[in-house]
């Protein structure tokens, strides 16, 4: 793993360990969404689960979250003792055939005329914390982002047309399933859950099973306990990022998902949480690239 992904998978796993499981219930995800107000930009995917995570632990009522140097240009102060979060993100470098760097827009440009440019992916993190732990900053002003409106047209969109996928809608309460034998999703039909929410999270959760076939990614799909546990996992994680594309909130469960897969797991826990990371995220892009 990069050491940036060390450091990132080991927080979320030391986090997770000081969970209470008595908590859950107490505690009510808002419509709000972890971001930065001073960038009015949101914290997506895997870096939003560990702010929920913070948020969790910590009993937060604040979902905003910025950098030490965010805040202090902001006049503001970081409070002493406070502890801050890693976040990573992926920054690409574009050159071109002369290795001179270029931006992304000329990168663009030079790819519509068939021009060569190499591209080099570097993995960065930094540190945020939660303005709650901050002075001199009037919490009042910042806005909560609000993604509270479900896009259940673009979800059912991207369900219908992705190429080869069937699904056997089920008049009956019985268990949603995926059937790697017959290449066949099972899912109750919408009326027998308790929301959308519920019911795309578990579309979504037995389509990311799906990806996982020999003709498909090839994850090796087994009933051997431990093989059969980090499946889910990756089937857990890849409905959390394919819900936060349509605006639906999972992430409680997932880390009470989480949570219970670090009890269940004895060894290895940093390299297959990575890994599980990894593979939720190739199982997302294949999804959304095999949508018509």
């Amino acid at each position: 793993m990069k050491k940036q992904n060390e450091k990132f998978i080991r927080k979320i796993i030391e986090m997770l360990d000081k969970v209470d499981e008595n908590t859950w219930e107490s505690y009510l995800i808002s419509t709000a969404v972890p971001n930065n107000p001073f960038t009015q930009n949101t914290y997506k995917g895997f870096n939003s689960l560990i702010c929920y995570i913070d948020i969790l632990l910590n009993n937060r009522k604040s979902v905003n979250y910025s950098t030490f140097k965010a805040i202090k240009d902001n006049g503001g102060k970081v409070k002493k003792g406070a502890k801050s979060i890693p976040i990573v993100y992926l920054e690409l470098i574009y050159t071109d055939e002369n290795n001179n760097r270029i931006t992304e827009k000329e990168a663009k440009e030079l790819q519509e005329k068939d021009e060569k440019i190499n591209v080099r992916k570097f993995v960065r993190s930094y540190n945020i914390f939660n303005l709650e732990d901050t002075e001199n900053l009037d919490l009042s002003q910042f806005q909560e982002k609000n993604e509270n409106v479900i896009e259940i047209e673009n979800a059912e969109s991207l369900i219908k047309n992705i190429k080869g996928l069937e699904i056997n809608y089920l008049n009956c309460t019985k268990d949603a399933s995926y059937n790697p034998i017959t290449d066949i999703v099972s899912i109750p039909n919408r009326k027998f859950f308790k929301d959308e929410k519920h019911y795309y999270s578990t579309v979504f959760h037995e389509l990311t099973h799906w990806t996982g076939h020999k003709k498909r990614l090839d994850r090796k799909l087994s009933l051997n306990k431990d093989a059969y546990a980090f499946e889910e996992l990756v089937a857990e994680l890849g409905a959390m990022l394919l819900c936060e594309n349509f605006n639906i909130n999972t992430y409680i469960n997932s880390i009470k998902y989480l949570k219970n897969w670090l009890n269940f797991t004895e060894t290895q826990k940093e390299e297959q949480l990575n890994k599980a990371f990894w593979q939720s995220k190739k199982a997302v892009n294949y999804i959304f690239s095999n949508s018509k």
